[in-house]
């Protein structure tokens, strides 16, 4: 006797499946976020992920050096323009000009430390083969890493 697919039993085959793709989705997603997730490891994954050189080993972390230092120059040059911000926030009745002032500050500076670290990348990218290329963009594309943060500088 052949048993047949009740919608009880449909729902229930249904359920485990979505189920186990969901743990599959989340177990891989945890597995990317812990790779990249320590900065010294994140070093080691891009150069073996690439195959570099020594010396575009060297290249990449000499710029990445750079681009940590300007991040830590961004974090204190915005430091005062964001407290003002909160600091306007708080009062019973808050300056637009100033909260806007204190946000055109921040931004500018932001963009200055963007362009800074494109700048870096670029100068990464000239070291590279097509191949290493296309692979490192893929790689910071993908993993949304290019933020200013991560691969090139920023914490």
């Amino acid at each position: 006797m052949k048993k047949r697919l009740t919608p009880g039993r449909f729902l229930l085959v249904l359920s485990i499946a979505v189920n186990i793709a969901f743990l599959i989705g989340y177990f891989h997603a945890f597995v990317v976020r812990k790779e990249f997730a320590n900065r010294k490891k994140l070093v080691k994954v891009i150069e073996a992920r690439l195959h570099l050189t020594p010396k575009q080993a060297l290249t990449f972390r000499k710029l990445r050096a750079e681009a940590d230092q300007a991040a830590v120059n961004l974090r204190k040059a915005v430091a005062a323009p964001q407290a003002a911000f909160w600091k306007e926030l708080l009062k019973k009745k808050p300056d637009r000009e100033t909260l806007f002032s204190s946000l055109d500050q921040v931004h500018r500076k932001t963009l200055l430390f963007n362009r800074q670290v494109t700048d870096l990348l670029l100068k990464f990218l000239e070291v590279l083969s097509p191949r290493q290329r296309a692979q490192f963009i893929k790689i910071i594309h993908g993993r949304k890493l290019y933020r200013g943060r991560f691969i090139m500088g920023g914490k």
